[in-house]
């Protein structure tokens, strides 16, 4: 699990084993509202682009959140960034991810 630490935005960066192409992100997470997923296919985590984003995660009020941002076309990324924009109070939860083809 990672937690937030302070204010928002939040960005965790994911290093993805090369070759692996990913059509949707799926996460569990705990109290956040906005969520956006970047990718970046270079060989370092610069110059991100970004490839979907959810705005209204409904509040579950302390219960496991499930949401699955399905890209437009599949992407071969080396690094992957999660970038939680706000969430339902001060600090929110990423409790997995689940990188689908």
């Amino acid at each position: 699990m990672w937690m937030t630490t302070g204010l928002y935005p939040q960005e965790l960066v994911l290093s993805i084993p090369h070759g692996t192409s990913l059509s949707k992100v799926r996460t569990v997470t705990l109290g956040v509202t906005s969520l956006e997923i970047q990718y970046t296919d270079g060989p370092t985590a610069t110059n991100f682009t970004s490839a979907a984003r959810a705005t209204s995660i409904e509040d579950t009020e302390g219960q496991a959140q499930m949401t699955t941002l399905n890209f437009t076309s599949s992407i071969a990324p080396t690094y992957l960034k999660l970038i939680i924009h706000k969430g339902s109070g001060p600090f929110s939860a990423v409790r997995y991810i689940d990188l689908s083809q």
